[in-house]
């Protein structure tokens, strides 16, 4: 009798330790820093202006947002709501001479740049008007 209350007391210690022992604590991995590419190296816009975009490749992505900006008054209204995908409106340029701005977007700390060169118009093409009146006295 008293062999199988040592036995069992026995068995009631090491589950008792067993059931002490902590379990491994995965550590945390440390966070890949993101990248951000623009797929191409300028945009080439029509005098005439629209809607023009570029796309871009993002990897590990976390919690920043995406932003898009230009110094440029003549590119604006950015839409970044397709990933990978960035669109935005071009005025009209009404000179002849060749524009060029840059758009930077940035993710957190990452950023690129994609230069936007936009047309002027065509001399040829522009259309004048102008109206002549004159009096005739007497």
């Amino acid at each position: 009798m008293k062999s199988l209350v040592y036995y069992i007391n026995m068995a009631v210690a090491v589950l008792l330790f067993a059931s002490c022992e902590t379990s491994p604590v995965d550590e945390p991995t440390p966070e890949e820093p993101s990248t951000l590419e623009i797929n191409e190296n300028y945009v080439r816009v029509k005098a005439a202006g629209g809607q023009y975009g570029f796309t871009y490749t993002l990897t590990n992505p976390n919690s920043n947002t995406l932003e898009a900006e230009c110094a440029s008054d003549w590119i604006h209204d950015f839409d970044l709501s397709t990933d990978g995908e960035v669109y935005f409106t071009v005025d009209a340029n009404s000179t002849t001479e060749t524009r060029i701005a840059d758009v930077y977007i940035k993710y957190g700390s990452v950023s690129d740049k994609i230069t936007v060169s936009q047309s002027g118009v065509n001399p040829d093409d522009i259309e004048y008007s102008f109206e002549i009146s004159y009096e005739i006295d007497g």
